[in-house]
């Protein structure tokens, strides 16, 4: 058996090996982000970027892998010591989301690659749609928990876990597939440097906007010259960097408010809203420029391969043309030279004078004909 068929024949529980390694990563890699999210942020943000990674595996790997999502899930509530109700919920919630969300991205034939629009509108309009799933089931739970213990339930904001989820859902997940659906690419040198001199301006100025706190330059507002990197980005760089470019960017963001003062949780949670919120924008904004620019050269190229299609059909269509007028010359060279002694001959007939009157008409009708001919 060859490594292909390794990779696509069924093995345990029906999945390939390429399934129960997408699966194994996955399950690492979720129990990862959900230890950084419970250290630096509050607990009830502890299935977010989870959930866009689970997306990612069900997208790429299958919907048969919710069980392992299912499994991971529930293997980090238990690790972050959840309440019993969020054990028993909040796994299943997750889950759906994800399963939900993944299967809604394969309906929409969405290309993990996002060379068209509408991959990039589909991605969020399913985001905008999923992510109500964890955020209710989380007030259910809370209302829940507090009518079982006869206490006032204090539930957690719903817009403050609606728009972490979007935002999770449309900074990782594009970040996620693009790299992993197509991890190998090539640059020329001159591609690498231009590459590299736009992603240190671009860390330079999240550096001195988020971490240092400058807010001018001059009178003109920072934050409008990081549009600048992100725009050299998304006209030049292609969908696969400005993925890159958005998780730095909200990297730095979470990053200033991490090591920020402390401040109240009801403060942090509006602080966090609003650079969660800030970075939706930012990446709705500049998806969209990415894949206009992507539609752009796509149909570019396009017309570009037609335009040669048609310029080899009509260079085939005059060869043959010619090739037909070269023959047909040919052909009215070789029919001229046979028919010269015919007609010759025949005006040799006419010149007897003792020929019936049908015999000349006959000639006389013989020699038109040749005429005919001759002149075709």
């Amino acid at each position: 058996m060859n490594s292909t068929e390794t990779l696509t024949s069924p093995g345990l529980f029906g999945w390939t090996s390429r399934q129960w390694s997408i699966g194994v990563t996955f399950f690492f890699s979720y129990l990862v982000a959900v230890y950084v999210a419970h250290v630096f942020t509050p607990q009830s943000y502890l299935v977010l970027p989870g959930c866009a990674i689970a997306i990612t595996a069900l997208f790429l790997g299958g919907i048969r892998l919710w069980p392992i999502v299912l499994a991971t899930a529930l293997v980090a509530a238990i690790m972050a010591g959840s309440p019993l109700l969020t054990v028993l919920f909040m796994p299943a919630a997750l889950t759906l989301q994800a399963v939900l969300g993944a299967n809604l991205l394969g309906k929409a034939e969405v290309d993990p690659l996002f060379r068209r629009f509408r991959d990039m509108f589909f991605l969020f309009l399913i985001a905008i749609g999923v992510s109500v799933i964890v955020p209710t089931v989380e007030s259910l739970t809370y209302v829940l928990d507090a009518a079982l213990s006869h206490t006032v339930a204090e539930i957690p904001s719903w817009r403050y876990h609606y728009t972490a989820n979007v935002f999770a859902i449309i900074i990782i997940t594009p970040f996620l597939l693009r790299w992993l659906a197509k991890p190998r690419f090539s640059r020329t040198w001159i591609e690498i440097l231009e590459t590299g001199a736009v992603f240190l301006l671009l860390i330079v100025t999240d550096y001195l906007l988020f971490i240092v706190g400058v807010t001018n330059i001059g009178s003109i507002p920072l934050v409008y010259f990081l549009l600048i990197p992100l725009f050299w980005i998304a006209l030049r760089l292609r969908p696969r960097f400005v993925t890159l470019s958005l998780v730095i960017t909200a990297g730095f963001t979470l990053a200033a408010l991490v090591t920020g003062p402390a401040v109240p949780l009801n403060v942090y949670q509006e602080q966090l809203f609003q650079l969660e919120f800030f970075m939706i924008i930012l990446a709705a904004m500049f998806y969209v420029v990415v894949s206009l620019e992507e539609d752009r050269r796509l149909h570019s190229n396009l017309m570009r391969s037609q335009l040669a299609t048609l310029e080899n059909a009509v260079a085939r269509i005059s060869s043959e043309s010619q090739t037909k007028n070269d023959f047909i010359a040919v052909l009215a060279h070789e029919l001229r030279n046979p028919l010269a002694p015919v007609v010759s001959a025949i005006e040799f007939l006419k010149l007897k004078t003792d020929r019936e009157k049908e015999e000349l008409e006959m000639l006389s009708m013989m020699e038109d004909r040749m005429h005919t001919v001759r002149r075709l």
